[in-house]
């Protein structure tokens, strides 16, 4: 469920936002996330924080492909001559 919804809040930010620095969003979440349990004194090793920022980088990434795909998304629209 978790991964379902971290997969489609990426695909939709990836579509939605133009910068290419959002890429770096998922990276810096998930550093913090690390940062928070080392601090609490816990381990990472049962933690999914690598595959949970693999994933949604992939995720925003598809999401900027579509978007460049789609020539409604970014205000074009094609008219027949």
């Amino acid at each position: 469920m978790v991964f379902g919804l971290v997969l489609l809040f990426s695909i939709l930010s990836g579509f939605y936002f133009r910068s290419l620095w959002l890429l770096l969003a998922p990276l810096a979440l998930g550093s913090a996330a690390a940062a928070v349990i080392l601090v609490n004194g816990h381990g990472l090793g049962d933690t999914p924080i690598i595959f949970l920022v693999i994933l949604a980088t992939l995720a925003m990434g598809g999401g900027r492909i579509m978007r460049g795909r789609w020539p409604c998304s970014a205000g074009e629209v094609e008219t027949p001559d």
